[in-house]
């Protein structure tokens, strides 16, 4: 049921079908179809969000390259470290939720735009519920399996041991305090917090609160991040400390985006306008009766398939 603005363009300018209309309605967009003047208006929201979403994900990988550098920067075997961590991350959980994500979006931003607020707050617990249960599966499985997964996703430093000049940089990774079974018992908190970030970084796309993700996730970067990269560079100098700095941007942010959430669902519960009206009136504007029913019917709703348009 996508609908192609192009096609819509291409109907609202002049044609034989429109022959009892006046140049300037058509113009006005009172065609058949979707004036010119809307489309690039469009263009130009998408432009916008989307930088906005880039944001987002470009303060989130500086992080994540900024800390790698860096830490190599002290030492390789730090590094080696992180990066071990950061290959077992997909495996204790973001691959199964991301395409819930996905889902989640799409789905949750059709309901938000048919004014289904009580469906769509019953539809975000029940991801939340599903995002409880990957956290707490990922803390579980990291815990039971700490030193497996640490010795697992590190096999490749045992190669150091065959050369006696590279003993050292053996012992640093696989021995001592900071070690990187000793990183690992941070390694399940660490995933199962992460999929609240994106769980709740999700939710609020749904909202079309993308200028609130964008001012948080940047002032995160400058207020947490940096402030904590400092210490990890200058006062500990562990592999612990690079691995925290890394991803508490995130943690700060599950606090910020989880209070925010909290603020819309109750918006929707009050019938209070938030960040998704404006986009919701666009759309129910120009979806227009046809779609709206097809949606109504979509979920099920008979009452909803009786009521006007917003």
């Amino acid at each position: 049921k996508i609908r192609c603005l192009c096609c819509d363009v291409i109907r609202s300018q002049p044609s034989n079908r429109d022959e009892g209309k006046s140049y300037g309605a058509i113009q006005r967009g009172e065609s058949d179809g979707f004036s010119r003047e809307r489309f690039f208006e469009l263009l130009r929201e998408c432009a916008v969000e989307g930088f906005q979403l880039m944001v987002v994900d470009v303060t989130i990988q500086l992080s994540g390259s900024l800390t790698n550098y860096i830490a190599a920067s002290d030492h390789f075997e730090i590094a080696y470290k992180l990066g071990a961590a950061e290959s077992a991350y997909w495996s204790f959980g973001p691959s199964w939720l991301m395409g819930s994500m996905m889902f989640f979006k799409l789905l949750g931003a059709s309901i938000i735009a048919n004014g289904r607020y009580t469906f769509f707050r019953g539809f975000f617990y029940s991801v939340g519920i599903l995002t409880l249960s990957l956290s707490i599966g990922a803390i579980v499985a990291a815990a039971m399996k700490k030193q497996y997964v640490a010795f697992e996703y590190g096999a490749s430093a045992c190669i150091y041991a065959s050369q006696e000049k590279c003993a050292s940089s053996y012992a640093s990774i696989f021995q001592g305090s900071d070690d990187l079974s000793t990183l690992f018992e941070y390694f399940g908190p660490t995933v199962g917090l992460n999929l609240f970030f994106i769980f709740l970084r999700a939710s609020l796309m749904t909202c079309h609160d993308f200028h609130y993700i964008a001012k948080t996730a940047t002032a995160s970067f400058f207020v947490v991040y940096l402030p904590a990269l400092f210490l990890a560079k200058f006062v500990f100098k562990s592999a612990i400390s690079y691995y925290v700095a890394l991803y508490i941007p995130h943690f700060a942010l599950i606090f910020v985006f989880g209070l925010r959430m909290k603020k819309h669902l109750h918006c929707m519960e009050e019938g209070i306008d938030g960040p998704w009206t404006p986009h919701t009136r666009k759309m129910s504007n120009v979806a227009g009766d046809e779609n709206h029913q097809e949606v109504a019917e979509l979920f099920g709703d008979k009452d909803e398939m009786e009521k006007p348009l917003l």
